[in-house]
């Protein structure tokens, strides 16, 4: 098996490696996180640079959903400002999120299929190194995914396994498509992103790992696929509708969960506090990093002073911007899954619904928007479009 790197990914690797970077050693050496904090920053820098100059110089069209993004981080960038008078420690949650969606949607429009597969190759390592290398049985001084003091992988902190594992499965799928075939490469990663989402110990990586067995059954044993061919808005819709109703089934239920035996881990208390700083400014929230929830376990842990993780990502944009960044957010939502049916072949656009579900159900329970591979995601699902990639494959390859 051959990693090939040819000169024109090497601006690819640039780009990517410093948002996909393992970030379980962030905890422990202020060198290795200042070095690829550093790393993005410079990325981001030269991404901004040619995004303008694709839209202004070579007047690339993109497809409208960016506006969309700017507007939903543009909104938090003011707000935050507004409400706090700095970015505090919101600075990448802001501004690194959407320059890395705007340089995904250059990378499609000019070279989609090299794009995914350069993002197959960091993904393939990093999940490697963590399987491999650093994993807890050899590293458990540092890493430990049970250890409560811990709560930690190679990759990062364990509530990032589902998301970032839903990656890897979606870049090795979509990377088996586009060639025809899965390569021994796009199975391996298969492999490693499910057993890395294992290794994690998290409901959110073991449901969405079932989640994800239950679609492919289906697609595999159903002749139409009908159920996972809707537009995908369609889903969204139903994200938001099951959120309000266990929002709804907490409020009314003094935000205890007792149904069939099952637990949320205590997010109960945790979202009845968000609620309570949400009712004290609705409109406009507080702004990225603008308030601490507090839960009576908050003085065993660290300094006592509480948390601006709030586990529910839409509880996070009513905490972050209130009401006003909210109705942007729906409407991001809604533009990038509307590319989905527009531009995906009925075979894509089925596996996308199921990793779209996926990742909806994982919003429910973590803030997924905290870390970038959620924009990486929906950018695939947005600008990697099935359609768009094979047409440029044929035309190479003299077949139109």
């Amino acid at each position: 098996m051959k990693i090939k790197l040819k000169t024109r990914d090497i601006l690819l690797y640039l780009f990517l490696i410093p948002f996909l970077h393992p970030r379980g050693f962030d905890e422990y050496f202020g060198w290795y996180k200042n070095f690829f904090t550093i790393w993005m920053y410079l990325a981001m820098a030269i991404g901004i640079f040619y995004f303008v100059y694709s839209v202004f110089g070579l007047r690339m069209r993109y497809p409208k959903c960016i506006l969309a993004m700017m507007l939903y981080f543009g909104l938090m960038a003011i707000i935050t400002l507004c409400k706090m008078g700095s970015f505090n420690g919101g600075l990448q949650k802001i501004f690194a999120a959407p320059v890395l969606c705007m340089l995904c949607a250059f990378f499609a429009e000019t070279n989609g299929e090299r794009l995914i597969e350069v993002l197959e190759n960091i993904l393939f390592v990093v999940f490697g190194l963590n399987i491999i290398v650093f994993n807890p049985g050899l590293f458990n001084h540092y890493f430990s995914a049970r250890d409560e003091q811990l709560h930690l992988l190679f990759i990062g902190h364990v509530q990032i396994a589902a998301q970032l594992g839903l990656l890897g499965l979606y870049v090795a799928c979509l990377s088996s498509n586009i060639k025809g075939k899965a390569m021994f490469r796009s199975k391996l990663l298969i492999v490693f992103s499910a057993f890395t989402m294992l290794m994690s110990f998290t409901s959110a990586s073991m449901i969405v790992l079932v989640i994800l067995f239950i679609g492919g059954l289906y697609i595999r044993l159903s002749r139409t696929g009908k159920l996972l061919k809707h537009d995908s808005r369609f889903y969204v819709v139903g994200y938001f509708l099951l959120d309000a109703i266990l929002m709804l089934y907490l409020y009314t239920n003094g935000w205890l969960f007792q149904l069939f035996g099952l637990n949320i881990n205590g997010r109960g208390y945790i979202w009845e506090q968000v609620y309570n700083k949400f009712s004290e400014s609705p409109w406009v929230g507080y702004g990225v990093k603008g308030v601490l929830v507090k839960v009576f376990w908050s003085i065993w842990v660290g300094d006592g002073q509480g948390m601006n993780y709030t586990h529910n990502q839409i509880f996070q944009v009513l905490l972050d911007g209130g009401i006003i960044l909210f109705l942007s957010f729906g409407l991001f939502l809604f533009t990038f899954t509307k590319c989905m049916k527009k531009n995906l072949e009925d075979k894509t656009l089925k596996f996308s619904n199921v990793c779209l579900i996926g990742m909806l159900f994982v919003m429910i329970f973590e803030s997924v928007f905290e870390y970038h591979y959620v924009i990486l995601l929906f950018s695939l699902f947005a600008f990697c479009t099935g359609k768009r990639i094979y047409r440029k494959r044929e035309v190479q390859h003299g077949n139109l």
